[in-house]
């Protein structure tokens, strides 16, 4: 007998032989041991995702306007090619829409066109200064109307 297996009887040890059959909750609930189980609870993610882009859609995000590829096909362009937007609000009573009117020169905001096929306008400037007037960041839906465009919530409703 080996010097270790001597030990190991000597201490009582278990061996492969005696294998033990409990889980460790018996193994611990036997040894006098309180288990503690956490409380977890794990984010789920939207199941439905924008994988196409805005499409016919623009959002306002901190950092400006960006316009979907079939937004920017509603708004006209400019002889050169590039396309000069104009920002505005419209004030009613109930509250503020944002205005969007193309323009034949430079009047307006260059659009650029970005790495994912969107187009952006504006300024972090440009941002406050339609939040102060109640206009939020946000996904809107371009509608046309007499000399330009409006943009109105996703969905419809009011903010």
């Amino acid at each position: 007998m080996s010097r270790a297996s001597e030990l190991r009887d000597a201490l009582g040890a278990p061996t492969a032989l005696d294998k033990d059959d409990r889980t460790f909750d018996e193994q611990m609930a036997d040894l006098g041991v309180e288990v503690v189980k956490l409380e977890l609870e794990w984010y789920k993610p939207a199941t439905v995702r924008r994988t196409s882009g805005l499409k016919d859609r623009i959002s306002i995000n901190k950092c400006g306007i960006t316009f979907g590829k079939d937004a920017i096909a509603k708004i006209e362009k400019a002889e050169d090619g590039k396309v000069f937007i104009s920002i505005g609000i419209i004030k009613t009573k109930k509250r503020n829409v944002m205005a969007i009117k193309p323009g034949k020169g430079k009047g307006g905001f260059t659009v650029t066109k970005t790495s994912k096929q969107s187009h952006r306008i504006g300024t972090k400037k440009l941002v406050k200064w339609l939040a102060e007037r109640g206009i939020e960041q946000g996904v809107y839906e371009l509608r046309a109307v007499e000399g330009g465009f409006v943009a109105v919530p996703e969905g419809g409703g009011g903010r």
